[in-house]
């Protein structure tokens, strides 16, 4: 995961942006993956964890209604995640992550392992709803957690990077071509 965070910070610094974060089910493994990169404070500017719905509203102003109307794992809320970050954070770039990393019992919609990811790039916003059901429920649920946050977060930066070579015309099909499989679908 480090060569891909590298990679995002790399089109970042070559396209002069700024990127901030908010997640709740990776707990900021994606902004971690990030600042671990020498050279990451010239692009990183903030990373949120909103782990509850109330630090969602508080913290980056996510609208209530959005969250009471269409649920907090959701692609509306997800949306909203990204796009009030960025504002707040003043930043060209924005990864948003809201979803189930664990058993559930009060969703009738989702379940564990789907989970929103939004990308906010200079005014475009790119959703990709993840299943990573590889990891059944079982006796290691804290194994799984982590599988599934780790996944999550691969999935996030990689699509990251290569939304940004596309929108910025950057050529590097080496990176493009790499593949990343979940559930035996290529992404």
């Amino acid at each position: 995961m480090k060569t891909k965070a590298k990679k995002l910070v790399k089109l970042l610094k070559e396209n002069n942006m700024k990127i901030s974060t908010a997640e709740s089910c990776t707990g900021g493994m994606i902004a971690s993956n990030i600042v671990s990169v020498e050279g990451a404070s010239e692009v990183f500017e903030n990373g949120y964890v909103t782990y509850s719905n109330e630090a969602k509203s508080k913290m980056i102003c996510v609208n209530k209604d959005i969250i009471n109307q269409f649920g907090v794992v959701s692609e509306e809320t997800a949306k909203e995640m990204a796009q009030c970050v960025s504002t707040i954070a003043e930043t060209d770039v924005s990864i948003a992550i809201t979803g189930y990393a664990s058993k559930v019992d009060y969703d009738d919609v989702y379940n564990i392992g789907d989970v929103f990811i939004a990308i906010y790039i200079k005014g475009q916003m790119y959703v990709i709803k993840t299943c990573v059901d590889d990891f059944k429920y079982n006796e290691n649920s804290e194994k799984m957690r982590n599988e599934i946050r780790k996944t999550v977060t691969k999935i996030a930066i990689k699509a990251t990077c290569n939304l940004l070579c596309e929108l910025t015309e950057i050529s590097d099909t080496r990176w493009q071509n790499e593949e990343c499989k979940i559930n035996g679908t290529s992404f």
